[in-house]
């Protein structure tokens, strides 16, 4: 397994734990700025037009590489999709386990790239690549033309098992190899809002809201962190930007 890659600190005297509302940012951002630095080019080409986020995990790390590039260039036009990975992308698409939900998931693709060409789809942490290869595949079939993927963490330094790769046509980064998974992906549901249903659908109504089912004040908590969050991607994207374009 190679060595970590070489990431640049964000330079600054306080602690990323001071900057940000919830530490488990502060945590990511040399990961998520090394990631960065790979997609550099094609960020400043303007070559993406589409993201697609491999729900959940992918929720906040898409957000952050939607402003990123709205921030290098405000003019960008990008469709975000949000679409559920992991088992119950693989149970509709591998296993066939309902062919209606798998031909309304084909046609709603279809659907929304129609008028793009080149997606990045973008999730947290991989570990066997295999969901996030079936999406890129799946989008590229739906008429993409250029599909790459972009993970903050890999589990390895192969991040995706060879026969998972032949199914992405593009390329594959990655900020840093780990083995582990830290309080973030713990907290990824409260940071996000979002969370799964359990069925086998991957249509992107099934990642419902975690606000749903709670009380007033409870919603109130829960929505505050929801901002804060959101709050905390737009820092890191400041700063990421600060540090790789040295604005």
């Amino acid at each position: 397994m190679k060595q970590f890659l070489e990431n640049a600190p964000v330079n600054t005297d306080q602690k990323k734990e001071s900057i940000y509302k919830h530490e488990e940012f502060g945590n990511l951002e040399e990961d998520a700025c090394s990631l960065v630095r790979k997609l550099k080019d094609k960020i400043d080409q303007g070559f993406y037009d589409i993201l697609v986020s491999d729900e959940t995990g992918g929720r906040l790390p898409t957000l952050l590489m939607r402003a990123i590039i709205k921030k290098r260039n405000p003019q960008a036009k990008i469709q975000t999709l949000f679409i559920n990975g992991g088992k119950m992308l693989r149970d509709v698409v591998d296993d066939g386990r309902d062919e209606k939900e798998f031909e309304s998931f084909v046609d709603y693709l279809k659907f929304v790239t129609e008028d793009h060409q080149n997606a990045l789809v973008v999730t947290q942490v991989m570990r066997s690549g295999t969901s996030v290869a079936l999406l890129a595949s799946m989008l590229s079939e739906s008429g993409c033309d250029h599909v790459d993927v972009a993970t903050v963490r890999a589990r390895y330094a192969e991040p995706i098992y060879q026969e998972d790769k032949n199914r992405i046509e593009g390329e594959v980064f990655y900020g840093r190899e780990s083995n582990y998974t830290d309080e973030f992906d713990d907290k990824n549901t409260e940071l996000s809002g979002v969370s799964k249903v359990e069925r086998n659908v991957v249509h992107p109504s099934t990642v419902r809201n975690i606000l749903m089912e709670k009380d007033p004040e409870e919603i109130n908590k829960i929505q505050t962190v929801i901002n804060e969050a959101r709050e905390d991607v737009n820092t890191m994207a400041d700063r990421i930007c600060k540090e790789v374009w040295m604005d």
